[in-house]
């Protein structure tokens, strides 16, 4: 599974098994993300199946609350004029 997701080798075990929450919470931290400093957290990316991944991971293993999903891909929101961007 994680050589079609790079980002996967950061938070998964040897056996593919995910890591500690602790682990995972490290490794957002260490990106210059702190999951608790959002009142909501949006995930989206390219691909829509990715995004439910990234969602899964943050809601159900570190315990994150209020966590969304962007429905359309972002490719789609940068073609919506006016919409922001950062």
């Amino acid at each position: 599974m994680r050589e079609g997701y790079p980002y996967l080798r950061k938070i998964l075990n040897e056996d593919d098994t995910f890591k500690s929450p602790e682990e995972i919470i490290a490794q957002i931290t260490s990106s210059g993300a702190e999951l608790d400093q959002y009142e909501e957290l949006v995930i989206y990316f390219k691909l829509s199946h990715r995004a439910s991944l990234v969602w899964f991971i943050t809601t159900h293993l570190t315990g994150t609350q209020d966590v969304f999903i962007h429905d359309r891909s972002w490719t789609e929101w940068c073609l919506i004029g006016g919409f922001p961007v950062e």
